[in-house]
């Protein structure tokens, strides 16, 4: 049993307090400089702080944390549902089991998954030596620990909201099982082709013509520009294919990367092959052309994250960005146009880097929260 321990509560006479939400809408310079001005300023200035209390800086960054502490107490705890598929199906045809024993069906063993279920549900780190492994897996479980990880930097992966998924025997299952079975036959299609391929056209009419059709995040249809998109608006703007993975990436040793290797042609039979393999993760040969080139058709892109680590993209774009220079800094940068200083650990280069991989890890935290503690779907 942990103890219960009370949470701070909120120093009322500070006059500057400052909500998370605050923080967020407002500029990280604008933020900074309001939390130092209400939390320790003016004592830094005048040195009257209660001596007993602390130093202070120390009461500074103390007012600060207790803040942000306050204002995650502050949000309502969100509900976590599942779809219900893995009490529904006793042979957990609609859970993630990969690397547990399955027969040659691809049934997974039902005793190896309770405890499967029953290790992640403990979370005793002893207990994860003890789930059964498939003769033939090749590989291990991503992480699982990661669902407990505590983090002293934004929202607790605990408390991150994520709908259920589609029930596997539902209209809008069917619909997202087709996307992906269009995806797959348009592989080899180029991106700057959509807009006129007769592959990409008869995807969309398909897809449109299913009870619960796909929908971007303000309800349109795709259509051959949009198909195979994000829901945010943002994301049927431009090109398919980001820019920023064709474009020289400064101080990038890696930039053989953004040329992938293409698998070759799987037959039918090796595809239907490779589902048990998959169940089971096992180790399945992969072959690939000759050359390189760059990423043009969704083949290359899905080879592209098979090398990659999670925010490389990102961290690239930003490496882009920054060798343009302070012009390719927000307008509210108080270093954009200073004369005698530049960002470096604070809004500068290396917070922006810093920042990248920070929000790529904290967002996987809350995905893994999710995926090993609510969900558990079937992935193939």
């Amino acid at each position: 049993m942990h103890p219960i321990v009370e949470p701070l509560k909120p120093d009322r006479a500070t006059p500057h307090p400052v909500s998370r939400r605050a923080l967020l809408e407002g500029s990280a310079s604008a933020g900074l400089v309001a939390a130092a001005a209400g939390w320790g300023g003016a004592a830094l200035r005048s040195g009257d702080a209660n001596a007993a209390d602390g130093s202070p800086r120390q009461m500074a960054a103390f007012r600060m944390r207790q803040a942000a502490a306050q204002a995650y107490l502050d949000e309502p705890q969100p509900l976590h549902r599942s779809n219900g598929d893995e009490t529904h199906y006793s042979d957990k045809r609609a859970s993630f089991a990969k690397t547990l024993p399955h027969n040659d069906a691809g049934e997974v063993d039902a005793e190896a998954f309770a405890t499967f279920v029953s290790v992640l549900s403990s979370g005793d780190p002893n207990g994860f030596e003890t789930i059964p492994r498939d003769p033939n897996a090749a590989v291990d479980l991503n992480d699982p620990q990661a669902t407990y990880a505590f983090d002293l930097v934004g929202l607790d992966s605990a408390a991150t909201s994520l709908e259920p998924p589609p029930a596997f025997a539902s209209a809008r299952m069917a619909t997202d099982m087709a996307e992906v079975y269009w995806r797959a036959l348009t592989r080899d299609v180029p991106f700057r082709e959509y807009e006129s391929h007769p592959l990409v056209a008869a995807a969309v009419t398909d897809l449109n013509a299913f009870t619960e059709p796909l929908t971007s995040g303000s309800g349109e249809k795709p259509t051959p520009a949009t198909v195979f998109r994000g829901k945010g608006r943002s994301d049927v703007i431009g090109p398919y294919l980001s820019q920023f993975l064709w474009l020289e990436v400064p101080q990038d040793d890696r930039a053989a990367l953004r040329r992938a290797q293409p698998r070759a042609e799987l037959s039918h039979r090796l595809r239907r092959m490779a589902r048990l393999p998959a169940r089971r993760q096992a180790a399945i040969d992969r072959a690939f052309d000759a050359t390189p080139r760059f990423i043009c058709s969704a083949r290359e892109l899905a080879e592209y994250v098979h090398h990659d680590f999670s925010f490389q993209a990102y961290m690239n774009a930003a490496l882009i960005m920054l060798a343009l220079g302070k012009d390719a800094l927000s307008p509210t940068n108080p270093y954009r146009g200073s004369r005698t200083q530049f960002g470096d650990i604070t809004l500068g280069s290396k917070n922006v880097l810093s920042l990248v991989a920070q929000a790529a890890l904290l967002g996987q935290k809350g995905a893994y929260f999710h995926k090993w503690q609510v969900h558990r779907r079937l992935r193939v």
